[in-house]
């Protein structure tokens, strides 16, 4: 009976060991499992307890470290909505992160800015109406402010321009009436 309480104490501390050996090799199921096996051995052993517990602590770190690498990979090829995405699900796990909210505020505000930019460049007709030109260069200042511009956003930006350019010059226009017609040109 003392020998077979020895094995089993030997097999604990061995699924403890491999639970940790696992672990330090970032193998958190494996670590689970090994944990689990000991747990089944020693229920209630307090060993257990630390092993989960520096488990779920390493797995926390893990998912946040993997959003940051996606945040950052994301925010270097300049696909601004998606490093935004991945920098709020960092938050979402803890609000204290300093490089996530930085990383959203900044990632967040240039995704914003390319997407009104798409809008406006796919809707040029839409300078016509009350207070859109005014609308459109104030984008343009605010694309023009963006001190590490990217390709697309020195695109868009050009893009802008012209379409304002354009936008502002004066086309003649000639109306031959039919004698029946009526025609009232309204220009706000």
């Amino acid at each position: 009976e003392e020998l077979d309480a020895r094995l089993d104490r030997a097999d604990f501390l061995a699924d403890m060991s491999a639970g940790y050996t696992a672990l330090r090799a970032r193998r958190f199921d494996e670590a689970e499992a090994a944990f689990a096996r000991a747990e089944a051995r020693e229920a209630g052993a307090p060993e257990v307890a630390e092993g989960r517990r520096i488990l779920a602590a390493e797995r926390f770190a893990a998912r946040i470290e993997r959003l940051r690498a996606e945040a950052e990979a994301a925010e270097r090829d300049a696909r601004w909505a998606e490093a935004a995405r991945s920098y709020a699900a960092a938050l979402e796990l803890d609000r204290a992160l300093a490089f996530a909210r930085n990383g959203y505020e900044r990632t967040n505000a240039r995704a914003e800015l390319e997407a009104a930019l798409d809008a406006t460049l796919a809707r040029p007709e839409e300078l016509n109406q009350p207070g859109e030109l005014e609308a459109a260069r104030a984008l343009l200042a605010r694309a023009r402010a963006v001190s590490e511009a990217d390709p697309k956003l020195e695109d868009q930006r050009d893009a802008l321009a012209e379409l304002l350019r354009l936008a502002v010059i004066p086309v003649p226009v000639t109306l031959v009436s039919d004698g029946f017609t009526e025609v009232r040109i309204l220009r706000e």
